[in-house]
């Protein structure tokens, strides 16, 4: 059962990240672009993804502005997503691959809560697609933690996720 929630945490968090990636691209092209998910003043994705906090590594300073790794937040959950995916089906073949699996999901649990935070009590809005992004990274992190807490060996050779 495991393995069914953690393949769908992340496939669901992929095809989020991409959506919210493409909301990124046609939002750049035309500021007027209405998106599937823009269902009020107040539940909106396009207000959120087009906001200052959609950068939030160099909002933070954290890396330089207009830098290679100055892109949106979604971008980031693609790798996230595309990593813990490769984590997953070879998992076998990884060495540490639970342990890997737990510090990713914590760094993304970290970065959720962040948004969330600014999504709400900051920005005053709601994404629908970004609300899916933090179920789905919550998802990924309590298998993620179940997994490495039930690791009865640290070999990589039994580090399977089960």
């Amino acid at each position: 059962m495991r393995r069914f929630f953690m393949f769908s945490g992340v496939v669901i968090g992929l095809l989020c990240s991409i959506y919210t990636v493409y909301l990124d691209m046609k939002i750049g092209e035309d500021s007027d672009y209405i998106a599937m998910c823009d269902m009020s003043e107040k539940v909106s994705c396009s207000a959120v993804i087009s906001s200052e906090y959609s950068k939030l590594f160099s909002h933070m300073g954290l890396v330089p502005k207009d830098s290679m790794l100055d892109v949106p937040n979604a971008y980031y959950g693609v790798v996230f997503y595309s990593a813990m995916l490769v984590l997953y089906i070879f998992s076998s073949r990884i060495p540490y691959a639970k342990t890997l699996a737990l510090l990713a999901s914590l760094a993304s649990a970290v970065m959720s809560v962040s948004l969330y935070y600014i999504m709400v009590y900051i920005l005053d809005d709601i994404c629908v697609v970004c609300m899916c992004t933090h179920a789905c990274n919550a998802i990924v992190l309590a298998v993620a933690v179940l997994d490495f807490r039930d690791m009865s060996c640290r070999t990589p050779s039994r580090e399977k996720f089960d």
